[in-house]
């Protein structure tokens, strides 16, 4: 069986052994030139290849943040709580006297000083017991002064002795029981003048009319049906209910906004 040799690898023949050892080292030089130059090929592929690598890490490490200035926080905490704002003083006018109302003056909306004149009450019982009370005053007082007479000209007889003791002292008591008449009976007239007074309504305190709860001819019971509500409007007072968990917080000076929905 005979060999064949490929001709890719045949070295040329010749016949001189100096010229075919020149022809190995040129080819072992260039092979050796070939295979070094794919090694710096290799290198540097695998050089590049690696800063690729480093960058795409350094990359991936990189993070984005956001920055803020630092300032000093609020120290104090802002609350929302319900409150109710309402006049200052409030009160119902009542009447002091029975009757029937004659005439308001005042209604609601309307401004009102300490002392204005609200309404009017119409008392015609009362009118003819202050009268009769008047009438009885002035018997009194013509009986005291009688018995003031008599008692000076007792007084008279009694120092010349031409008079009874036991009659003296009698004038001298009915002096003072018509004393005592008459205290009782001007007495029983600032009653009734007081009650009189009564019949006129008046403000007790600067403010306006919120409510008005009568009319012209209505029945007035003395104590029981309200005639007016007052309402002191300068200043305002404004009820703000705190829970318990922030009472700690609330101190005097305090500023505080107020929003009015309505």
């Amino acid at each position: 069986m005979k060999t064949q040799t490929s001709h890719a690898f045949e070295l040329p023949k010749t016949d001189n052994p100096g010229t075919t050892l020149r022809l190995t080292k040129r080819t072992g030089l260039v092979i050796l030139g070939l295979l070094l130059s794919g090694a710096a090929l290799r290198l540097a592929a695998n050089q590049r290849h690696d800063q690729q690598l480093q960058e795409t890490t350094a990359a991936a490490l990189q993070r984005n943040v956001i920055t803020a200035h630092p300032r000093l926080g609020e120290n104090a905490r802002k609350l929302v709580l319900p409150a109710t704002l309402r006049g200052y003083t409030e009160t119902q006018i009542f009447a002091r006297s029975n009757g029937y109302l004659k005439k308001w003056h005042k209604t609601i909306g309307d401004p009102v000083k300490q002392g204005d004149l609200l309404a009017e009450i119409d008392v015609p019982e009362l009118e003819h017991e202050l009268a009769q009370g008047r009438a009885t005053l002035a018997q009194v007082k013509a009986k005291a002064e009688l018995a003031r007479t008599t008692l000076q000209r007792w007084s008279q007889l009694n120092e010349t002795d031409g008079a009874p003791l036991q009659e003296f002292e009698e004038k001298r008591a009915a002096f003072l029981q018509a004393e005592a008449d008459v205290a009782s009976a001007v007495a029983n007239v600032k009653r009734l003048e007081n009650i009189e007074g009564y019949r006129r309504v008046h403000a007790p305190f600067n403010g306006v009319i919120t409510r008005r709860a009568v009319d012209v001819g209505a029945l007035i019971n003395a104590g029981t049906q309200e005639l007016f509500a007052l309402t002191q409007t300068d200043p305002l007072r404004l009820n703000v209910w705190v829970p318990l968990a922030y009472a700690d917080e609330i101190k005097t000076g305090q500023d505080v906004s107020v929003r009015l929905p309505d």
